[in-house]
């Protein structure tokens, strides 16, 4: 560190001022220079840095690229099935869910704040008529199988314990009552089936090729069909599954 010295000049004469750094940081031309130094300096370390890589270095290099790799291909650890990946969506819904991170939002955000409350206020209201309407409902004891060991379950803890559920039943009663909604096509044709209301389905296909086919040829989609159409992929139920595409004209 540079120290500010009164210094004697050697042939008499008046006080020598010590340099006065601040100065140069004032400049706005000194300190462009100085980051371009900077970066200038940082460049030719890297440069020297990398000369200085042997063989055996660039093999380890490789060798970490190519297990990343491989765990990422085959959700090893990473991916998009890997342990790390499952535990950061676990704790990413369990905060989404929980009322820490809602009444968070309504401190911070004075329209997420008049959103709960409205939600808040419409709740009051309706719950009266739900819980008259459960005691009066008949449930399907498919559906009233469902074991729930906790009495504040989120919503994504109800959905394994009604995953379960249906796979204990098909497993040991052989019930498929889940594929009304885990199978959309099935969905539709229990709708069309009883005589409700639902858009205009042009068919069915279970077969790849087929439906390319009869997709090319015109067969799927008729000359007088309205747009836009909607293509769905019945087995994928969720809308991060991105299983629908829509036509907007032909």
């Amino acid at each position: 560190m540079k120290e500010n010295k009164l210094r004697w000049r050697p042939h008499g004469g008046d006080i020598e001022k010590p340099e006065d750094d601040s100065q140069g940081k004032s400049n706005p031309r000194t300190q462009q220079l100085s980051l371009y130094k900077r970066v200038e300096r940082l460049g030719v370390n890297v440069v020297r840095n990398a000369r200085a890589l042997t063989l055996r270095h660039y093999g380890i290099a490789a060798l970490v690229v190519v297990v990343i790799f491989t765990m990422y291909q085959n959700d090893i650890v990473i991916g998009r099935r890997g342990v790390l990946t499952k535990a950061f969506i676990n704790v990413s819904r369990l905060v989404a869910q929980s009322r820490f991170y809602l009444h968070f939002w309504t401190y911070v955000s004075p329209g997420a704040a008049a959103t709960w409350l409205k939600a808040k206020q419409y709740y009051e209201t309706q719950r009266p008529l739900f819980e008259e309407a459960a005691r009066n409902f008949e449930l399907h004891p498919y559906w009233a199988k469902t074991e729930i060991n906790t009495i504040d379950a989120g919503w994504y803890e109800m959905i394994t314990l009604r995953g379960k559920a249906m796979e204990k039943m098909l497993r040991e009663e052989q019930r498929d009552d889940f594929r009304i909604e885990k199978d959309k096509c099935q969905m539709y044709k229990f709708f069309t089936e009883n005589k409700f209301r639902t858009a205009k389905i042009l068919g069915y296909w279970d077969d790849y090729e087929e439906f390319t086919d009869d997709l090319f040829t015109g067969k799927a989609i008729p000359a007088n069909a309205s747009w836009p159409t909607f293509f769905k992929c019945c087995h994928l139920t969720q809308g991060s599954s991105e299983s629908t595409i829509m036509l907007k004209s032909q």
